[in-house]
């Protein structure tokens, strides 16, 4: 109603939708009410299909409360989309179609109102709570990051193993004799020092 038969003078989007946008337009209103027609016939196909479910897979009885409460439901249903149709259709023939009630004088009248529609248009503050909490706060927590987790991480790796290996490089430098025969006792004993490790801890 509001695309179709608002005032020209209201908004200009009202009336500025391309006409290339009534093919998609068209193609979902017409799935929609395609859909709508043909599901009361496949009711049946959907019962039969979750009743061998239940019975089969599940193994539970035959639900008998169904069949009971058959006669309520289609009746409640089709009261239920009628009632909904009424709430939503009448409120926007007046405002949208009819032009009785200007709907930006009654929003703005009403406190309540004005609140819920500030709600709705800011999408539910969505947008709000992912720029706060994702892209502010991980802007705010980049120093702690940076200060408890990558530098240490950043020492370790890049000047810690580089230092650990020229301090045994070092340490390995002091005590090469030069001699052969004393080399090999050093490597002989470290060698039997690993044995007698492994052995011990086996």
């Amino acid at each position: 109603g509001y695309i179709f038969h608002s005032r020209s003078d209201e908004f200009e989007e009202g009336h500025g939708e391309p006409k290339l946008m009534w093919i998609p337009f068209g193609i979902l209103s017409s799935l929609t009410l395609i859909i709508g027609l043909i599901g009361y016939w496949f009711r049946g196909i959907l019962h039969d299909i979750f009743k061998e479910y239940f019975a089969n897979i599940l193994g539970t009885p035959s639900i008998a409360l169904a069949h009971t409460s058959t006669s309520l439901t289609e009746i409640l249903v089709p009261s239920l989309s009628i009632v909904i149709l009424l709430i939503a259709g009448i409120p926007a023939y007046v405002f949208y179609i009819s032009h009785r009630v200007d709907p930006w004088k009654l929003v703005n009248a009403n406190t309540i109102l004005r609140t819920f529609h500030r709600i709705l248009w800011n999408r539910w503050y969505i947008d709000k709570f992912y720029m706060v909490t994702f892209v502010k706060g991980l802007r705010l927590s980049r120093p702690i990051v940076q200060r408890y987790i990558e530098d240490p991480i950043d020492f370790s790796l890049n000047r810690g193993v580089p230092k650990f290996f020229t301090s045994m490089y070092s340490g390995l430098r002091k005590i090469q004799t030069g001699v052969a025969s004393i080399n090999m006792l050093y490597i002989l004993i470290f060698l039997t020092s690993l044995v007698i490790i492994i052995l011990t801890v086996i």
